[in-house]
């Protein structure tokens, strides 16, 4: 009795290579996805989940993308001394509900346009720091808001925040 060498397999040539491009489509997806969470497009870390915008003597460090209900950091670099008022926009604040303030506000007031803090900076003159301790409280799409420092006038920024 002789055997044949080879399987008599029922193959679907055409289904198997369709197959295959399928396959090779999911690993440049699934490649693509951690390289977009490797810089930062799915944020909490990474060169685009962080922006800075500035004007003048003010400079603000943002989540441009963050996570729903992951702990953030909102940080205004400036150049004051004595009274210092900040108001936060209610754009930003739709979004996000503040946890704490460093340095401590002497006061904050609820606005119709958002809400303003007032500290009280120490008299030397030099770069100072406010820090915003903040929580995505809902996803949103990409969102428009703004911080006002003092009199001048706001600064724009957009962010989004991710499920």
């Amino acid at each position: 009795m002789t055997q044949s060498a080879t399987l008599q397999v029922n193959s679907d040539r055409r289904f198997q290579e369709c197959f295959w491009k399928l396959e090779r489509l999911a690993w440049v997806g699934l490649g693509l996805f951690i390289l977009a969470a490797v810089i930062g497009l799915t944020g909490k870390g990474g060169y685009f989940a962080q922006a800075r915008v500035g004007a003048g003597n003010v400079e603000i460090s943002y989540p441009r993308i963050a996570r729903w209900q992951a702990p953030e950091r909102l940080t205004i670099d400036l150049e004051a001394s004595g009274p210092t008022r900040v108001i936060l926009s209610q754009g930003f604040l739709s979004a996000f509900s503040v946890d704490s303030v460093t340095p401590q506000p002497l006061r904050v007031i609820a606005m119709p346009e958002g809400q303003q803090f007032e500290f009280a900076l120490a008299p030397e003159s030099g770069s100072k720091s406010i820090r915003f301790d903040v929580s995505p409280s809902q996803v949103s799409l990409l969102t428009d808001a703004s911080i006002r420092v003092g009199e001048a006038p706001p600064i724009p920024f957009s962010f989004l925040v991710l499920p």
